[in-house]
């Protein structure tokens, strides 16, 4: 056993839940060794894990830890150094290979597939500080392609929300997420008195507006989530604001 396991990696977890159960989930746990990936799947309703087969996607240990997305219902994860991402089904846990367009070089965490606003599967690739974006279609004869949507040069923005601090201390631009038509991104850099600085932004599709959410001395590990609105600020109405009456 202890054999079998020398080449095994862990390569990330996603958490699978609807409004339609919300008391119920399940976590993807995927995994691979030098040229196969296989999935394990852990229910809150049967408190138990199914380990699904291995299966060969090749590649040579190019699928790197927690780069991929959950998007569309697949998880996608992209192969280093090729034109191709693993799309694993979450539903049937069907692993296949999905081409991407012949400019994608993946490299590390440049590449992430997410959804639009309007829940379009879509793809994102940063080279030189250019972001391309590309919307999944059909063509004339109904086979799915990538459809270039807009290509965005973000170095001026970036040099702008960071006043010029960014760029100057030469980082990379890493795709963390991309979700219901927002591209989250970070840069992390090295100060010249030797701590990383670390910067996140958000970038609207839909207006193309780089914002800086939040800049700090830490490194740029981070987990994207939504938060509920606290219950106890929701009126009796479902409002989320409330009004002050004073007399005078």
């Amino acid at each position: 056993m202890a054999g079998s396991r020398r080449h095994f990696s862990f390569l990330g977890f996603h958490l699978l839940c609807s409004d339609e159960h919300p008391s119920s989930f399940r976590v993807v746990c995927v995994c691979s060794d030098p040229q196969r990936v296989r999935a394990a799947v852990f229910s809150s309703e049967t408190w138990d894990w199914v380990v699904h087969p291995w299966v060969h996607v090749g590649g040579n240990r190019s699928l790197k830890f927690n780069a991929g997305t959950l998007a569309n219902g697949s998880i996608y994860w992209p192969v280093d150094g090729e034109p191709r991402t693993i799309r694993i089904n979450t539903a049937t846990m069907d692993v296949s290979s999905v081409d991407l367009p012949s400019e994608v070089k993946v490299h590390g965490f440049n590449f992430s597939a997410g959804d639009t606003k309007d829940g379009q599967l879509c793809i994102v690739y940063e080279s030189d500080f250019f972001l391309h974006v590309w919307i999944r279609g059909v063509d004339g004869d109904g086979i799915e392609i990538w459809v270039p949507d807009t290509v965005i040069h973000l170095s001026v923005e970036i040099d702008r929300v960071t006043h010029g601090f960014a760029l100057d201390l030469h980082g990379d631009l890493k795709v963390m997420e991309v979700r219901s038509g927002y591209i989250y991104l970070s840069t992390t850099c090295l100060t010249p008195a030797g701590t990383l600085h670390c910067w996140f932004f958000s970038l609207s599709l839909e207006t193309l507006v780089l914002e800086l959410l939040v800049s700090g001395k830490f490194d740029g590990c981070a987990h994207l989530y939504n938060m509920a609105w606290p219950p106890s600020l929701v009126g009796d109405d479902g409002s989320t604001g409330h009004e002050v009456e004073g007399s005078h």
